[in-house]
C-alpha cells in the first residue's frame, strides 16, 4: 500500500509514567518493526509531552516528520 496512511497498532499505557522517553521507545519500537523506510510522518496529539516525542522522532529519524493533529488542536478551542 504505497503512498497510503494506515493504522497499525494501539497500545495500552495505562499505569505507565507519561513521560517523553517511555512514549518514545513506545513509537520507535513500532518504527522498527514496521521499517523506517515505510515512514514518511508520524501524527501525535499537541501536549508538550507529545511535541517532545514529535521531536525526538526527527532527531533520530532525518526522513520522518512530526504532525499535530489538527483534530486535537481545533477541540482545544
Amino acid at each position: 500500500m504505497a503512498g497510503s496512511a494506515m493504522f497499525y497498532s494501539s497500545t495500552n499505557l495505562d499505569g505507565e509514567r507519561e513521560t517523553s522517553e517511555y512514549y518514545f521507545n513506545v513509537v520507535n519500537n513500532v518504527i522498527k518493526e514496521v521499517g523506517p523506510s515505510r515512514f514518511t510522518a508520524v501524527v501525535f496529539d499537541n501536549c508538550s509531552t507529545m511535541n517532545l516525542v514529535g521531536e525526538l522522532v526527527e532527531e533520530n529519524y532525518k526522513h520522518i516528520y512530526f504532525v499535530g493533529c489538527s483534530a486535537h488542536l481545533l477541540n482545544l478551542l
